[in-house]
């Protein structure tokens, strides 16, 4: 589902109120059955069960798609698109992670977390009952965030803040603590900015490339 899909339905979602709800489904990848043979090695623990594995030159046979197997994602994906079609949904041409039926109920995907979109509140809870019969679901809730980005929802407007993504950058580098300031940048540095003339000498150009070097070295 590319971003910018879901951020326009969210807009349609507050310009015509409708409901938005979140589901996902549990060990999606073990859904999808194979179509051709694979073969695992065994685990380590293959000894606890010698009645089953006689050797380690055993192989094992896959019957459903494991979560690190190549062809995993794909299988999960013609299994959902099957399961959703029995219940009516068809995916968008443009994009094929966004379903919807007939009466404008729309479902948007990105691997096994889902985003229940419509204008009926009776009609969304049906569908979270049909998904609840066709796979094993997380428990349903209000949407709060999708592919780590918080949807903040106060009467018709809808914002959408990814200060999760800053909380976990400043967890990474230990800087939970920092004083929040307008720029990265030193204020002293503004007075060694030299004006623009029209033209630069090679000096003024290292001189602005340093500057460049060392913002960039602060924003990342």
């Amino acid at each position: 589902m590319r971003a910018v899909t879901w951020r326009i339905i969210l807009a349609l979602v507050a310009a015509y109120g409708w409901s938005v709800d979140q589901m996902g489904v549990k060990s999606a990848f073990l859904h999808g059955n194979i179509d051709e043979e694979v073969y695992v090695e065994l685990p380590d623990s293959w000894e606890l069960f010698p009645d089953i594995f006689k050797s380690c030159d055993m192989a094992l046979l896959l019957t459903k798609a494991l979560y690190g197997l190549k062809q995993s994602p794909r299988f999960w994906q013609l299994t959902l698109k099957a399961a959703l079609k029995k219940l009516g949904y068809q995916p968008l041409f443009a994009n094929q992670c966004l379903y919807r039926n007939y009466a404008a109920m729309m479902i948007i995907t990105y691997v096994d977390d889902f985003l229940l979109i419509g204008p009926y509140g009776d009609e969304l809870d049906m569908l979270k009952q049909q998904l609840s019969r066709a796979f094993e679901m997380k428990e349903p809730g209000p949407r709060q965030f999708f592919l780590g980005v918080r949807i903040a929802r106060i009467g018709s407007q809808i914002t959408l803040c990814q200060d999760a993504y800053i909380c976990k950058a400043l967890d990474k580098f230990g800087m939970q603590q920092c004083r929040i300031v307008s720029t990265p940048i030193d204020l002293g540095a503004y007075d060694t900015l030299v004006p623009y003339k029209g033209s630069a000498t090679w000096d003024d150009i290292k001189h602005w490339q340093s500057l460049v070097g060392c913002i960039n070295y602060l924003a990342t």
